[in-house]
């Protein structure tokens, strides 16, 4: 015969589950998805995120080299995103690191488009020995981004993590661009 679905066959050798236990289960795995995911409809992740960032950008102070601690590289640097989305994609961004502190730049993600920064700032915070860096992205689709990471002076890396106002959070990594290039 057809199964349609409106009978269904259930062996003798076992109880139906009740209807409430299937609607428990529906629901521990939507909130284990969310967990994990890290999916925030409220908008509180990106709200939090954001007031983290600026936070910080107002504590960045700039190190002014007293404590041998140079700025950043302004440049061009490559690099790529994790996401949770699972919408990893390439980053090129070109970063300027102001003596007194200021970051500015733009880039292009492989999947977002265009962005700029509309507030950034780097230094080292009380005690540290490795410049912070924060900001804020403003993309060209409508939607911001706050970033914070570190600067390794050793090897030139950024390592940050981000959230969006979309409710997207991830981790990138950005290197100077390869001198081949």
């Amino acid at each position: 015969y057809d199964d349609d679905g409106a009978v269904g066959t259930v062996s003798a050798a076992e109880q139906p589950t009740p209807r409430i236990a299937q609607v428990a289960e529906g629901a521990l795995l939507t909130l284990w998805c969310a967990l994990i995911l890290g999916t925030d409809t409220g908008g509180d992740a990106w709200r939090n995120a954001k007031e983290r960032v600026e936070g910080l950008i107002g504590e960045l102070q700039p190190t002014g080299g007293e404590r041998g601690i140079r700025a950043p590289a302004s440049g061009e640097y490559w690099g790529s995103s994790e996401e949770s989305d699972e919408g990893d994609q390439a980053v090129r961004s070109t970063l300027n690191f102001h003596e007194d502190g200021p970051i500015t730049g733009r880039g292009i993600d492989g999947e977002d488009g265009a962005y700029r920064i509309t507030n950034g700032r780097w230094g080292v915070l009380d005690g540290g020995a490795q410049p912070t860096v924060a900001w804020i992205e403003t993309y060209d689709e409508g939607f911001e981004v706050a970033v914070e990471g570190y600067y390794n002076a050793r090897d030139g890396k950024i390592n940050a993590r981000f959230v969006s106002s979309r409710g997207v959070r991830g981790t990138f990594v950005l290197a100077p661009k390869p001198s081949v290039f």
